[in-house]
């Protein structure tokens, strides 16, 4: 019977990845999703959580509480109006769940007023 040897051969399964922590952080705080930030480190979605998952959540959560302090400064007067007003609204709606979306409610009957003007003209 012959012996079964691993020596000089590869561990089965796949190679172990090697992950910039600080990359994920600097990338995570800028507000990227773990889509984005795997897509960007060149490794699964997958991977990158199974090692990252707090990590990330905590730095975008950083990032949105950032976010907000500087729409509190521009709608305080302590930042100048301008492009990145604009831009702070933008960043506002899609990682604060902001909108412009005005609610009307209805409550009951709405009297409606019509006059009609007949007149005979020949």
């Amino acid at each position: 019977m012959a012996k079964s040897t691993t020596k000089g051969k590869r561990p089965p399964g796949r190679p172990p990845v090697s992950i910039d922590e600080a990359r994920v952080v600097e990338l995570a705080s800028n507000g990227l999703t773990a889509y984005h930030i795997s897509e960007v480190m060149g490794v699964s979605v997958d991977t990158l959580r199974r090692h990252f998952a707090k990590l990330i959540t905590q730095k975008r959560a950083e990032f949105r509480a950032k976010l907000a302090g500087w729409q509190a400064d521009v709608a305080q007067g302590k930042a100048g109006p301008g492009p990145r007003a604009t831009m702070l609204i933008w960043l506002g709606k899609q990682h604060l769940d902001q909108s412009d979306k005005s609610q009307l409610e209805h409550r009951g009957e709405v009297p409606i007023n019509v006059t009609v003007n007949l007149t005979d003209e020949k």
